[in-house]
């Protein structure tokens, strides 16, 4: 399982300083709920990409004792799953839709990619919103609506609204849609 932590450093910092970072441990375990019973478990190495760049970064990683899942603290500039940085993401998420003009050349491919991946979570971002508050109406056509939640990546920052939509529902808003459909059918309402 992997949880966002609010890193305030850059991804640069952040490598040279991981050994002295204070990373917090959780107090009790996400899954079984034991409290207390959360031990460090060392760290492991994962790649972060962006345009210019190739990095590899420590991940922490935790241990519950009583359910004996591995817990692994992912700092809130990457998203699980994802080798690009979440910076890189939403700049082409933004190049996509936004229309942005930018100097990137992002293949055409990788673009395709995450245009599909993010119109299967338009659902999943707009409910996101809703439960936090947003009183807004979406539009119905799928264009102007991935537009408006592209704009609403960045409020206040990618980094927050990552850590939360994931805090929210346990996964990436950059989810494969098959894990979507589970997700529904497993949370589904059923009238009492």
């Amino acid at each position: 399982m992997q949880i966002l932590i609010t890193v305030k450093e850059t991804i640069t910092q952040y490598i040279t300083r991981f050994q002295a970072l204070e990373i917090v441990r959780p107090e009790k375990c996400p899954v079984c709920g034991a409290v207390h019973s959360i031990h460090r478990h060392g760290s492991y190495w994962r790649n972060i990409l962006n345009e210019q760049w190739e990095k590899r970064i420590p991940v922490a990683r935790f241990y519950c004792k009583t359910c004996k899942l591995t817990i692994s603290m992912l700092p809130s500039f990457a998203l699980p799953y994802f080798q690009y940085s979440l910076e890189f993401i939403v700049t082409a998420l933004q190049q996509i839709f936004l229309a942005k003009a930018t100097t990137s050349r992002i293949c055409s491919a990788l673009l395709r990619f995450y245009r599909r991946r993010f119109h299967g979570n338009l659902l999943f971002l707009e409910m996101f919103f809703r439960d936090q508050g947003w009183p807004e109406v979406t539009p119905q056509d799928v264009k102007e609506k991935a537009t408006k939640m592209v704009c609403m990546l960045t409020v206040p920052t990618a980094e927050t609204l990552s850590q939360r939509f994931h805090q929210h529902y346990k996964h990436t808003f950059m989810a494969h849609s098959l894990y979507h459909r589970f997700y529904l059918s497993v949370n589904q309402c059923v009238p009492t």
